[in-house]
């Protein structure tokens, strides 16, 4: 988390270890957020770093992000901190209570 003026938050990241069965494990980055009128400051950049240096503490060789197609504003801040575009996937979602048709 990092705080504002007057203790307000002016951002969080959320960074948590994954572990599938397909690949070595990584760390994920579950969210970031930095407050509209704190952009531009090195706030997510700081953010960013800590959740970097969480993974290599704890032995995670790699760092991935997932982003929304649309957030090209995101990407390219992303990109400039090296991280590197190396998939698109479709997400799919449905209501654990909607049984499969026999």
């Amino acid at each position: 988390m990092a705080e504002g003026g007057a203790g307000d938050v002016a951002g969080w990241v959320y960074v948590f270890g994954a572990h599938r069965l397909q690949t070595e494990p990584f760390a994920e980055i579950g969210g970031l957020v930095v407050d509209e009128a704190q952009r531009s400051k090195g706030i997510g950049t700081a953010l960013m770093k800590a959740a970097e240096s969480w993974a290599s503490a704890r032995g995670y060789a790699s760092v991935i992000v997932r982003s929304n197609v649309i957030r090209a504003g995101a990407h390219e801040f992303y990109e400039r901190l090296g991280f590197n575009r190396f998939k698109s996937q479709a997400i799919f979602s449905k209501s654990a209570g909607n049984r499969l048709q026999e």
